[in-house]
């Protein structure tokens, strides 16, 4: 792989350069490599499940560039990569939104001891927004006791849930966090008390 700079000529040119090399801008440096082969083997599993992925991630940004509110919201995250870091466009972050569903990392129910008004802390993380979390909580036989949305809590990684429903025995009581992104994904995660 050679890497050019300052060469006028080379600058504007993209692409396949007849059947030896390509040529490809990388961060804003211009890059000729060898074409990559073609290769011969049948696809595995994981291989065509990847593909699938990446064919319904580019559908999902196709379908966020022609929508105002989402562009915008994809646009403004672009203009706050550095520079430096190489900005990335409003449709390569919408797949990449779409390739990572949010993250839990943890349940808090510290402040949970059964009463109405109790505080359970949800630690959520995403490299997107996440659109809402909601927490379930059902005894040990798996019958619900309550539902409902969580509620975020500005410039942090935490969202809050207050108890609704008053708990006797908490023992067992299992609850159960799912936050969900823009692109409709979900991550879960559940604590037995």
């Amino acid at each position: 792989m050679a890497i050019v700079k300052g060469n006028s000529i080379l600058n504007n040119i993209r692409g396949k350069v007849g059947n030896q090399f390509v040529v490809k801008n990388v961060r804003g440096v211009t890059v000729l490599a060898m074409l990559p082969k073609k290769s011969s083997k049948e696809p595995n599993t994981a291989q065509l499940n990847q593909r699938r992925k990446f064919r319904l991630a580019a559908n999902w940004a196709k379908h966020v560039l022609k929508d105002p509110e989402t562009l915008e919201y994809f646009t403004k995250k672009s203009r706050q990569i550095p520079k430096t870091k190489g900005r990335k466009s409003p449709y390569v972050l919408a797949m990449t939104n779409y390739l990572k569903p949010p993250e839990l990392d943890e349940i808090d129910a510290t402040n949970y001891k059964g009463k109405v008004g109790d505080e359970i802390k949800v630690v959520v993380f995403a490299k997107f927004e996440v659109k809402c979390v909601k927490i379930k909580l059902t005894d040990a036989a798996g019958i619900l006791l309550e539902e409902g949305v969580c509620t975020e809590k500005p410039d942090e990684v935490f969202w809050i849930y207050s108890a609704s429903v008053a708990v006797a025995n908490r023992k067992g009581v299992i609850i159960t966090a799912v936050a969900m992104d823009l692109p409709g994904h979900t991550g879960e995660m559940a604590v037995t008390l």
